[in-house]
């Protein structure tokens, strides 16, 4: 009976040992790759937003106004190129008067061009005569030839930019 007693002694020492016995919760397996993951995460979340706010270069959004003076100080690239000009210039105004005035002028020719800004309560006179003096003499540049492209060119310019001050 002794020894069953000393059985039981060790036994019961045995689970006072393993009772005690405890694996605290930052040891185990499953929590090390869930905080392993967890700080991979917050990592890749600082650097993408430190490469938006560093790195990135914010667009600047220009009014139409300021578009079209950007885009009329590129109109001596087209020295030699009557065609691509006149495209350009009637592009420019175009674009400018959608914005401006929420005109739809994509499709439209010259003649439906003026007619529209015509009809359109927004525009003003003086910048319609202003449209109509740029359109000829683009025209006379698109069907004129090198000599009066030369002459025709600046007074464009001087016109286009006329028709911005009026704006």
């Amino acid at each position: 009976m002794e020894m069953d007693c000393m059985n039981m002694d060790a036994l019961q020492q045995l689970y006072d040992i393993y009772d005690i016995h405890y694996v605290p919760v930052w040891k185990r397996t499953w929590f090390i790759i869930l905080a392993g993951c967890l700080i991979v995460s917050v990592v890749v979340v600082l650097g993408v937003l430190c490469y938006r706010k560093f790195w990135i270069q914010k667009k600047v959004v220009l009014s139409p106004l300021e578009q079209f003076e950007k885009a009329l100080s590129n109109v001596h690239n087209f020295y030699g190129r009557p065609d691509q000009f006149y495209m350009h210039i009637t592009t420019l105004l175009k674009d400018l008067f959608s914005s401006l005035y929420g005109l739809y002028l994509v499709d439209a020719t010259d003649q439906q061009l003026i007619e529209r800004l015509r009809s359109s309560e927004k525009v003003k006179k003086t910048v319609i005569d202003v449209v109509i003096k740029v359109l000829e003499n683009v025209q006379q540049v698109k069907f004129g030839g090198k000599q009066v492209e030369r002459l025709q060119l600046e007074t464009v310019h001087k016109q286009l930019t006329k028709l911005l001050q009026k704006l």
